[in-house]
This record gives C-alpha cells, sequence and structure tokens, in this order.
C-alpha cells in the first residue's frame, strides 16, 4: 500500500513539476521527420538551381535577414533576379565571390549554398527545436572551409516553412 501510495505523490509529483516548467520545446517524432523531409528538399532545390523550387519553401511573411523582414514579394523578386545577392548566395559562387568575397574570412570564403551541398552531399544534418513551432535544421561539412548552412523554419498551418539563413538584400545575413 505504502508503494502504491508513493508512487501516486510521485507521479502528481512529475506533473506538477511539468506543469509548472511549462510545455516541452522538443519536436514531436513526427515534426523531426517532417523538418528533415522539407529541408532536404529545399536542398534538392537549390541543388537543381530551381529559383521557384526554393520559394515554395519560403514563409508567408517572407525571410528575416539581421533585424530585417523581407517581405514574400521581394523574395520573389529576388530569386527571379539572376544579380540580387539572394540568387547569387543560392547558386553562384564564382559572381556572390567576387561582389561579396572581401566581407568573408578567408578561412570562410564566400561560397553559394549550392556549392556547399555539392561538397557536402552527404553531411551530417541536425535539427534543433528552437521554441513552440520554430526550429533551426544545420547542414553542417566535413570540409574546414566550408561554413555549415542553418536555416530556421516556422511551422505555418502545419507545414514548415523557412524564416531566415538565407542571404536577402546584402552580401551576409547574421
Amino acid at each position: 500500500m505504502k508503494r502504491v501510495a508513493a508512487a501516486t505523490v510521485l507521479i502528481a509529483l512529475s506533473q506538477a513539476l511539468a506543469a509548472f516548467v511549462g510545455p516541452s520545446d522538443a519536436l514531436s517524432n513526427a515534426d523531426n521527420e517532417m523538418l528533415r523531409r522539407t529541408a532536404e528538399e529545399l536542398r534538392g532545390a537549390i541543388l537543381r538551381g530551381d529559383a521557384q523550387g526554393v520559394l515554395k519553401f519560403v514563409g508567408r511573411t517572407g525571410l528575416g535577414c539581421t533585424d530585417t523582414q523581407i517581405p514574400y514579394s521581394r523574395v520573389k523578386k529576388d530569386l527571379r533576379d539572376t544579380n540580387s545577392h539572394l540568387y547569387l548566395s543560392l547558386f553562384d559562387s564564382l559572381r556572390f565571390s567576387k561582389r561579396c568575397g572581401a566581407q568573408y574570412p578567408p578561412e570562410f570564403p564566400a561560397t553559394s549554398d549550392r556549392d556547399f551541398f555539392l561538397a557536402t552531399r552527404d553531411g551530417a544534418i541536425e535539427i534543433h527545436s528552437l521554441s513552440d513551432g520554430m526550429a533551426q535544421v544545420v547542414f553542417k561539412s566535413d570540409r574546414k572551409d566550408l561554413y555549415q548552412r542553418e536555416y530556421d523554419f516556422r511551422k505555418e498551418t502545419g507545414v514548415w516553412k523557412l524564416v531566415y539563413g538565407l542571404i536577402v538584400g546584402s552580401c551576409s545575413c547574421g
């Protein structure tokens, strides 16, 4: 009888502690898997050089870059403009490096996301919950000269959408 009472007290205490601490920010297995698939599909669009394919992953409010919110309409326009910072940073290392290379340290030269993914096809993917409905996907590289790619996603109407992590409007974002 004492064991049952002790177990009941432990259950009650753990429930009270959970209520006090608040909900867990951990992703469910389903969300983790859905986000992984979304990130891999985004990587595929970047590898194919599919600017319009990238756009389908962008959140309805656009993209954040440092402390600036870039509206969806501007992101769409920049993805169509093969001379925009966004397009170059995604797909064209040579022109991106010419335009922005001086702003990057020599140990991590300006490299397009496409070239990053071409060089790290089997790189590790980490997923981190940031808060309820927000998560970060990190693509890692074994190459020392390629800085990891970090994309933040928000769950919008049941779908993970990219909200931060691409270079929009200038040579860097971060």
